[in-house]
């Protein structure tokens, strides 16, 4: 069985593929520094998520990952920050609730 991708997971793939469009090659460890992670990590995300979509590859050369997306990465960049907002504002719904529930004793 394949590991689905976490929230954290498609952000960070997102930026990867972000930091490849903008700014070309290096995308991987520029979005490994932000995060404080290795570029192993980054890149153990975006298999996952690729893997969950049962996507090709996002990047077109794969072992290195370029700056150049595939026509999967591009159609990824667009729709993830979608996702994003509506986790980010389903996030701030529950955390609102919450703080409803605790003041009348719930």
């Amino acid at each position: 069985m394949t590991a689905r991708p976490s929230i954290l997971d498609i952000a960070t793939a997102w930026q990867a593929a972000d930091e490849a469009n903008r700014k070309g090659r290096g995308a991987l460890g520029r979005t490994a520094a932000s995060r404080g992670v290795s570029s192993a990590v980054v890149k153990e995300a975006i298999d996952r998520v690729e893997a969950a979509l049962k996507s090709p590859p996002f990047f077109v050369i794969r072992v290195r990952r370029s700056g150049d997306l595939s026509q999967a990465g591009l159609a990824f960049l667009r729709t993830a920050p979608a996702v994003l907002k509506a986790w980010q504002a389903m996030e701030a719904a529950v955390t609102a609730e919450t703080h409803v529930d605790q003041r009348d004793g719930r």
